[in-house]
């Protein structure tokens, strides 16, 4: 009986696994992880895409994301600026 429930859910069991690998990607650990930035979208062109298509997000130290873009960024905050840090 318990392998039958186990064969009929073992689907669900392992996306919720996969799910779960998923999110600990975000875990907080007490250093700059860029992947903590997988999921932000952000819009250029028009259209919304990953900010890992826009520019490249590299650690600069335990506390530092450094974002770099192929082409200038504008925004409100930062205008014509092909590199900017978040810590």
């Amino acid at each position: 009986m318990i392998d039958q429930i186990l064969s009929q859910h073992k689907e669900n069991f392992e996306k919720a696994i996969e799910h779960f690998a998923h999110e600990l990607n975000g875990v907080r650990t007490g250093r700059a992880n860029p992947a903590l930035l997988n999921s932000v979208m952000v819009e250029s062109y028009g259209s919304k895409m990953p900010l890992e298509h826009v520019a490249s997000v590299t650690v600069s130290d335990a506390k530092t994301l450094i974002f770099r873009s192929s082409f200038p960024l504008k925004t409100s905050k930062f205008t014509d600026c092909p590199a900017f840090c978040f810590t």
